[in-house]
């Protein structure tokens, strides 16, 4: 039952309390129902019989709607931006309303293709940070790769700042289309502009397999130079990546060397979240061992440039944001670059059994152990382990990377080895997940065989 407030006794009446669009709830005078004053007061007042749980939600609400305001106020976008709808043309000292518009239409746009949502950099200074970092492993002859440039506030640092041309990968037409007249006529001879999804690279992999007509992966990756006999690949690719998919697609790519692995060897400098981060970083004070965290750490070298704040970045980072890595706070800029010290370890040719050797063993209960798991292949297989040097009791994420590597050589060096059910397994998911070897694809999956569900890889 409601419990009822006696009113005052001077009260005659009940007055409404009008809700103001943009001065919060003003409350009238319950003397006749005008206001006590004569200035009109823009904060929020609340009289002194409302709850005092919904004062409290209503002056949160009004924090939450200052401290986004705050974030937008304080955004830096490029010097010019115009789109189809209109001139989003932008300035260092326009007014921060101007800014509050550019942002609702950008997030009106976005929001109706289907593709999934993206992160953009907006911030001038953290742009420029990052080209101070990509300057130092830069050459006069490499390529840089954008993907997803968004509104373009990278795209022309990049342009200004380095001699290197630029090539943007841009799903987004209301984007593109932006780029296009923005930055396209200003850079001709330096810039070139794509509307590929370069998240979706290994997609574009798996569409050739099954319809080789196509041939978008030979589109997709045209414009990018091989790596040819240099030490140094002469394509560096950037981005902001939030979706932990991408690194699954980066591990397949260089496991069964194809798309980015095949010829070109790129290196990557990308802002992630904090979160991807320590599923991939072995030296991260916060790693968390997860089925990605093995094989990354053979295939590729991973370094933190730098840590910036997530309020330079589109959307803004709040309490409320949706997703996976939506509310991480700040973002770490890596640079990953393959390890090709890995084929004097695993010949190119054992590479895919040795994938399926990782990626198996690091999704194994944590109640279980790495001999139980490797004598469902072998059985009896593991003295010839204990022999030399791994624990009975020993768990993959407590083994370091070396005797892992060494588990492995000796695992295939085993007489049994070639008759066993791994060595029909491991082909077996290699005819699902890149296999080139037209002999290969005719072998029908079996459940026993352990594989990546197809939502992390497309």
């Amino acid at each position: 039952m409601l419990a009822l407030r006696r009113l005052p006794q001077k009260c005659s009446s009940i007055c409404p309390v009008p809700y103001l669009r943009h001065g919060g709830f003003r409350p009238l005078s319950p003397f006749g129902g005008k206001e006590q004053g004569t200035e009109a007061s823009t904060a929020i007042e609340e009289p002194s019989s409302v709850d005092p749980v919904i004062r409290e939600s209503k002056r949160k609400i009004h924090v939450r709607k200052e401290k986004s305001e705050s974030i937008v106020s304080q955004t830096v976008l490029p010097p010019k931006l115009v789109t189809c709808e209109g001139d989003w043309s932008v300035n260092d000292n326009r007014k921060a309303k101007d800014t509050r518009v550019l942002i609702k239409d950008l997030k009106r746009n976005l929001r109706r293709n289907k593709s999934g949502s993206r992160w953009y950099l907006l911030d001038q200074d953290i742009a420029k940070k990052f080209v101070t970092h990509l300057n130092k492993g830069l050459k006069e002859s490499d390529i840089i790769v954008e993907s997803s440039p968004g509104p373009g506030v990278l795209t022309e640092i990049l342009l200004t700042q380095t001699n290197n041309k630029v090539i943007a990968y841009e799903p987004q037409d209301i984007l593109r289309s932006n780029l296009e007249k923005s930055l396209l006529p200003r850079y001709p001879s330096s810039l070139q502009i794509y509307d590929y999804d370069l998240e979706k690279f290994y997609a574009h992999y798996i569409i050739d397999r099954k319809e080789p007509e196509k041939s978008i992966l030979e589109k997709f990756l045209k414009p990018m130079p091989i790596k040819g006999d240099g030490k140094d690949s002469p394509v560096k690719i950037t981005g902001i990546i939030h979706d932990i998919k991408f690194f699954f697609r980066l591990i397949l790519s260089f496991a069964f060397q194809c798309c980015f692995y095949e010829e070109i060897f790129p290196d990557l400098y990308l802002f992630i979240p904090k979160g991807i981060y320590n599923r991939i970083a072995f030296d991260s004070e916060n790693f968390i061992f997860r089925n990605i965290s093995v094989p990354f750490q053979f295939y590729f070298h991973l370094e933190c440039l730098e840590v910036v704040s997530r309020e330079g970045f589109y959307p803004p980072y709040t309490q409320h944001s949706k997703g996976k890595f939506a509310r991480e706070k700040h973002m770490h800029l890596v640079k990953i670059s393959p390890n090709e010290d890995i084929f004097k370890e695993v010949p190119k040719k054992e590479l895919i059994s040795f994938h399926y050797f990782m990626n198996t063993v690091s999704r194994i209960k944590r109640t279980e152990t790495l001999i139980m798991c490797l004598e469902k292949w072998i059985p009896d297989c593991g003295p010839q382990l204990i022999k030399n040097g791994l624990h009975v009791f020993s768990h993959p994420r407590d083994l370091t990377k070396e005797q892992l590597l060494l588990a492995y050589s000796i695992f295939i060096s085993l007489p049994s080895f070639e008759e066993s059910v791994f060595h029909y397994q491991w082909r077996q998911y290699a005819a699902r997940y890149g296999e080139k070897d037209e002999e290969v694809p005719q072998l029908n999956l079996t459940e026993g065989v352990s594989v990546m569900e197809d939502q992390e890889l497309l």
